[in-house]
């Protein structure tokens, strides 16, 4: 699909990228459209349903609009073949106002295959000889990091870290059974990360001096992906104490926090170090997708092998203590809670930042930092 026959304006974070050529900005999509022949409207993912004749209108600006437009650019096997992006580029530059695009990928265009990059890089050069800056969108969703890596270690996947808790009964045994499931699917692996029991006094707190590590005294069995049945064996000292519950499931997801994420960000753009591009969007990358549809609350806490090592780090505190504190604290001691939560939720946020950040030292490095 050609530009003649694509025609995208991507409503991001400004409206004439002219203005801001040294931005490396570019991520998310709010306005997709695109026309075929035949004078019949279909989406960037399905053709509509409707065949009847669309009325078409363009403007020049999105009307109550305090963003930039920028334009995207579909590179399909058609771009590349016999030299149609040439074509395209004298389009963009003759009847658009834009004077950067950005490509990206779709209908299975393959950009590690070693013919795109060829076509890639001829596209780059003769957008410059007619003054048209090109970047590139790097996509960094678990398909693409799964086909980038090669080689897998589970000690670099992400983690949920599923709870529950319960009652023991008269002889301080219990049973239970927690199920977990990403929208990706189900997990690879599940184990028993920590029980707790103690004497609550109220929701979220415990009697001082009774809280004690139970795991010792626990049986997990994983029935099947993502189910596992933790059995309690206790004694009649806590009888009728509560028992919290964590299991720890691995997807077969980079986490954000692992130096395998690192690799594929530089591998993917090794990939390209010889082609002048003029920016880099990251997109698509992140923590995993919770369950669709959502049924009920969804309490899992995301984690990892070296999700966690960075919070032990950074934050000199154990970091499955602290998945407990987010939960419980010693009666009349709030603040024991309230740090927890505070704590683990600013070192969720530092994952994506490092993402970005390194996806843009390491950009400016390869293409410069103009």
């Amino acid at each position: 699909m050609s530009i003649d026959t694509c025609r995208s304006i991507c409503v991001d974070a400004g409206r004439r990228f002219g203005l801001h050529h040294n931005s490396l900005l570019c991520t998310l999509f709010l306005i997709l459209v695109t026309f075929a022949p035949a004078g019949r409207l279909v989406s960037a993912a399905q053709k509509s349903p409707d065949s009847a004749k669309v009325n078409i209108r363009f403007v020049d600006v999105m009307p109550n609009a305090n963003y930039l437009e920028l334009l995207y650019w579909f590179l399909t096997p058609e771009t590349l073949r016999n030299d149609q992006y040439l074509k395209d580029v004298e389009h963009i530059v003759r009847d658009s106002p834009f004077t950067l695009a950005f490509l990206t990928a779709r209908n299975g265009t393959d950009d590690f295959d070693p013919p795109t990059h060829d076509g890639i890089a001829r596209l780059v050069a003769a957008a410059h000889q007619h003054g048209l800056k090109v970047g590139l969108q790097l996509p960094m969703n678990r398909g693409v990091l799964k086909w980038s890596r090669g080689s897998d270690d589970p000690l670099d996947y992400q983690t949920t870290i599923a709870e529950t808790e319960l009652t023991l009964d008269g002889k301080g045994e219990g049973v239970t059974v927690l199920r977990d499931e990403m929208r990706q699917g189900k997990p690879v692996a599940s184990q028993l990360l920590r029980v707790y029991v103690f004497q609550k006094t109220s929701d979220g707190q415990y009697a001082p001096g009774s809280l004690q590590d139970a795991t010792a005294k626990a049986q997990a069995d994983v029935n099947s992906a993502g189910v596992v049945q933790v059995r309690i064996m206790g004694s009649s000292t806590m009888a009728g104490m509560t028992a919290y519950i964590m299991v720890e499931n691995t997807y077969d997801t980079l986490d954000l926090f692992s130096d395998a994420f690192i690799r594929v960000i530089h591998q993917r753009l090794d990939q390209y170090r010889d082609v002048p591009f003029d920016g880099i969007a990251l997109d698509e990358f992140g923590y995993m997708s919770v369950p669709h549809p959502l049924i009920g609350n969804f309490r899992d806490r995301f984690g990892g092998k070296a999700f966690a090592a960075a919070f032990e780090r950074e934050r000199k505190l154990n970091f499955v203590e602290t998945l407990f504190n987010m939960r419980y604290c010693p009666a009349q001691h709030p603040e024991v809670r309230i740090r927890a939560i505070d704590e683990y939720w600013d070192h969720l946020r530092q994952g994506p930042l490092r993402i970005e950040q390194e996806v843009y030292q390491y950009s400016r490095h390869l293409f410069g930092e103009q």
